[in-house]
C-alpha cells in the first residue's frame, strides 16, 4: 500500500497515511515528483541525547523537523564528538515556536535543582503512610 501523496510505502493493513492523512492505494504513484521545502535551523548540538530530546520536544508539539547529519554525528560520535554537530530544522513558519521551545536546551541545569536530588538521593524519602510493620 502507498499514500498518492507523498509516495510512502506501508504494510498491509495499514489504511492511511499517518503524515498526509489520505488512504492509500495499492499502486505505487508513478508521478511523485520531490519537493524542496525550506528550513530554517533551530537547534545546534554534538550531543545525540540533546538532539533526541529536541526531536521529542518537537513531536510532542507537532512541529514538523528534520536533522541534518544524524548519521554523522551517530558514526563518528563517539570518536570526535567536537565535530560531529547535527542541525535541527523546521519549516520557517514554525521557527519562533521551535526555537522558544528548544531555548531551554542550551540552558546549564541549575545547581540547586541538581543538590535537591542528591539529597534525595542521601537520605531515606519521607512518606506521610505509616509503616504496616510497626
Amino acid at each position: 500500500m502507498y499514500c498518492p501523496d507523498c509516495g510512502t510505502e506501508f504494510e498491509d493493513g495499514v489504511e492511511e497515511c499517518p503524515e498526509c492523512k489520505v488512504a492509500l492505494v495499492a499502486e505505487e504513484p508513478d508521478d511523485l515528483e520531490p519537493v524542496y521545502q525550506e528550513t530554517v535551523k533551530v537547534f545546534e548540538s554534538n550531543d545525540a541525547a540533546e538532539i533526541a530530546v529536541a526531536e521529542s520536544i518537537l513531536q510532542g508539539a507537532e512541529i514538523p523537523y528534520v536533522i541534518q547529519n544524524a548519521v554523522g554525528q551517530n558514526l563518528l560520535g563517539g570518536m570526535t564528538r567536537e565535530s560531529a554537530f547535527a542541525a535541527v530544522e523546521v519549516p520557517p513558519e514554525f521557527a519562533e515556536d521551535a526555537a522558544g521551545l528548544l531555548d531551554a536546551l542550551d540552558d546549564p541545569i541549575d545547581e540547586a535543582v541538581i543538590e535537591q536530588y542528591e539529597d534525595a538521593s542521601d537520605g531515606e524519602v519521607e512518606s506521610n503512610e505509616e509503616d504496616p510493620n510497626t
